[in-house]
């Protein structure tokens, strides 16, 4: 293995930078697996004090650098090059100023070689002018979005992907060396993509060495069974659960793969042949599930996206053992207290009910895990949507916010959004954006020329499903950007990566798509709802009058925003206002998922996740026919705006459960936010309420335990409730630590 030198500041880098420069000609698994073994383990931490598994990044981003997922929450994917990183690096380096000349050698090789800077060739150059209208906030890599701007906005990092770490623990490295081998031997006698394998070959001998490294560091500081594991893992299988959490989430490491899928599955045999055979104890294995999840939250932080582990759910594979697990992950939730893993339990008629009760008692300790997901409706949902079998749809999986996956089996990244109340207003005002002035997305006519709700509502969807062609068609371009790299970690443990000869880009997975994520979808049909209602039905409010009163944000319109305001609302089970939305819903989505039948993508899915940006959106947004102020936020996720749900908790939820989930699957998130209390005095009301939305076709549910008061000392005295955790949207976070925009969302949001 390279044993790089530390002489100069930028050492690493340039070494990269060079070996990358040597085999740029090569196949690009070879020229992957070489720059890999620069990077590893240079980058790694060594084993600290009190660390229960060996493994850990020294700095926060490679670069130049290859990976899937660069450093937990990075927006940079593949081989990336980024100059204010580099500037951070060398003024913590003490060598600010001194490397002006190699700084600038390597910006300029990396310039337009780098994973994002070829994807954004692919899209930005020569854009017609009516894209430029569409997605206005960024007509290049560097640019960044302003918050007039944001009607629909596309990135470029990558998120979701989990890895097969069943197959990974069962057959452990020599197990896949020799299925590497075996694919290989067959790839040589048919012409295939033998390098592939070679390059795949590398990496599992770097994993090794890597094993052996930190060995070295575990003898040398007295820590004997984990030298041992890491000696076991590096040549065979795991045999004890201590040496499958350690490949388990070095593997995890090196593959920068930070959602961690069913780990119930992958560890529950661990545990119990451990328990039976007597080699740990129930509260030593708690212990361990206890210490893991500290790793867990250490690495990924106190307010990520990432670190998703999923327990129950159908087609799970010792449903008994799994289940011990389980159990033992939402107690572990409980006496940690950590906001990460993202603890998601999948919820089933006919599952053990001691797991449900397990999981109320953890929320009513005010933390916001376990996620309940409904797998009665996620299940058949995403068999549709993906066209896959029910065992394949059976290993559904959450990962970052909330973003719906087929576990080791596909990848479709949320890089893009689309704020339906942005594209609502810009429709009003035939193509023009309100809030900046300037033109955006399409000019359909002007209001007052609609003659009919349905020609008004025909011209938005219009709106809407142009927006949605354009996103479809970047998020190819981007797949098809990352396939030029084979991502060997993540490809070894993918499915069919080994048996197609591919990397997972470029033909391997067997699912490759997208995800969008949408926001103001409530907001939107609350507005769609008044304006039926104020100018078509009851001609309360002309077109003409309306716009004034939104264009001056109700000033001076006392009596149209009272009308606005008393419209029907989602959230309080009325049929009017629940139709809007499933409306307004049943077409977004509906479009969204026929994208696979235009573009070379094998699914495409709407999301309704809202990781806090309902807010920022909400800042970009004019003032909305439902009475909403200019600037304030979006209705949060599949959530009654804050405020307008005034029929007790039973009709919001009754309102909730009436989206049609067969188009979306686990892509839609409801918000619960209950009193303390009322876990301690009406326990069985709860379960009651929890279970009965569930069986009306509820898909996932959110559950905050807390109370108003609490929120409001907190941001008062905010050293007086460090641990008060509450959820965001698709993450949940330490209230103290979220900005006051956020705090005061939530604070908004009704208590139950």
């Amino acid at each position: 293995m390279h044993t790089m030198t530390k002489t100069h500041p930028l050492a690493m880098e340039l070494e990269f930078t060079e070996v990358y420069q040597r085999y740029e000609q090569a196949h690009p698994a070879i020229r992957e697996a070489m720059c890999l073994r620069v990077q590893y383990p240079a980058l790694l931490g060594g084993i600290r004090e009190g660390d229960f598994l060996a493994g850990g990044f020294s700095e926060e981003i490679p670069t130049p650098g290859v990976g899937f997922y660069m450093g937990v929450n990075s927006p940079h994917t593949g081989f990336v090059c980024v100059e204010e990183t580099l500037r951070r690096k060398l003024q913590l380096r003490g060598a600010e100023g001194s490397c002006e000349e190699e700084l600038q050698s390597l910006l300029d090789f990396w310039g337009d070689r780098t994973t994002s800077a070829r994807f954004w060739s692919r899209v930005i150059i020569e854009r017609p002018a009516a894209l430029q209208r569409a997605l206005p906030d960024r007509l290049g890599p560097a640019d960044v979005a302003t918050p007039q701007q944001m009607m629909a906005v596309y990135g470029d990092r990558m998120a979701t992907a989990t890895g097969d770490f069943d197959k990974l623990l069962r057959l452990g490295v020599p197990g896949l060396l020799e299925e590497v081998e075996r694919h290989r031997q067959q790839a040589a006698s048919q012409g295939g993509n033998v390098e592939l394998y070679d390059g795949m070959r590398m990496c599992l001998e770097l994993f090794s060495e890597v094993c052996l490294w930190y060995t070295g560091q575990a003898e040398e500081q007295g820590r004997p069974e984990m030298a041992e594991a890491l000696r076991s893992i590096a040549v065979r299988p795991p045999r004890t659960l201590y040496e499958a959490m350690q490949l388990f989430w070095l593997y995890s490491l090196l593959a920068n793969i930070t959602n961690y899928g069913r780990m119930d599955v992958y560890l529950g045999d661990f545990l119990a042949s451990d328990l039976a055979s007597g080699r740990i104890s129930e509260s030593e294995a708690l212990a361990a599930v206890e210490s893991l999840w500290r790793t867990i939250a250490a690495f990924c932080g106190s307010h990520s996206g990432a670190g998703r582990v999923i327990i129950g759910g159908v087609g799970r594979r010792n449903e008994e053992d799994a289940d011990r697990f389980a159990l033992l992950a939402m107690e572990a939730t409980r006496r940690t207290r950590v906001v990460n893993p993202q603890l998601t339990f999948r919820c089933y008629q006919g599952m053990n009910p001691a797991l449900m009760d397990q999981a109320l008692s953890v929320i009513a300790e005010g933390l916001t895990f376990p996620i309940l997901v409904n797998d009665d409706v996620s299940v058949p949902a995403l068999q549709r949507a993906f066209g896959a079998s029910r065992h394949e749809a059976e290993q559904h999986v959450l990962s970052n916010c909330g973003d719906v996956g087929l576990d080791h089996m596909s990848f479709g990244s949320p890089n893009s959004f689309i704020n339906l109340a942005k594209a609502l207003e810009v429709t009003l005002h035939n193509g023009m954006d309100p809030v900046s002035g300037l033109p955006m997305g399409l000019a359909l006519g002007e209001f007052k020329d609609f003659q009919t709700f349905d020609d008004l509502f025909a011209a938005y969807c219009k709106q809407v499903e142009f927006l949605v062609d354009v996103i479809a068609d970047r998020t190819q371009a981007f797949n098809e950007a990352l396939g030029e790299n084979p991502f060997l970690f993540l490809s070894l443990v993918s499915d069919d990566c080994l048996v197609r000869g591919r990397g997972a880009f470029a033909g391997g997975l067997r699912y490759l798509g997208g995800l969008l994520e949408t926001y103001g979808n409530i907001t939107t049909a609350d507005s769609l709802t008044a304006v039926k209602q104020l100018v078509y039905d009851r001609k309360l409010v002309t077109p003409e009058r309306m716009l004034g009163t939104l264009d001056a944000n109700f000033q001076g319109y006392a009596r149209e925003h009272g009308l606005m305001r008393k419209a029907p609302k989602f959230g309080n089970d009325r049929s009017e206002a629940d139709a809007m939305a499933a409306r307004v819903n049943g077409h977004l989505f509906s479009h969204i998922w026929r994208q696979k039948d235009r573009t070379k993508l094998d699914f495409m899915l709407g999301e309704y996740v809202n990781a806090g940006g309902n807010v920022q959106l909400g800042q970009a947004t004019g003032a909305t026919p439902d009475g909403r102020l200019a600037g304030q936020p979006l209705a949060n996720a599949h959530n009654p705006s804050s405020g307008s749900d005034r029929e007790g908790v039973t009709a919001m939820l009754n309102s909730m459960a009436k989206l049609d989930a067969s188009l979306i699957g686990p892509g839609v998130f409801q918000n619960l936010h209950l009193n303390r209390e009322l876990f301690a005095s009406s326990r069985d009301q709860v379960k009651s309420l929890v279970e009965s939305f569930l069986a009306k076709g509820g898909v996932i549910l959110q559950v905050t335990a807390t109370s108003r008061r609490d929120l409001e000392e907190a941001m008062e005295a905010p050293e007086r409730h460090p641990n008060l955790v509450v959820r965001v949207g698709g993450f949940s976070a330490r209230f103290v630590e979220l900005d006051r925009d956020l705090q005061l969302d939530i604070l908004q949001r009704t208590v139950y």
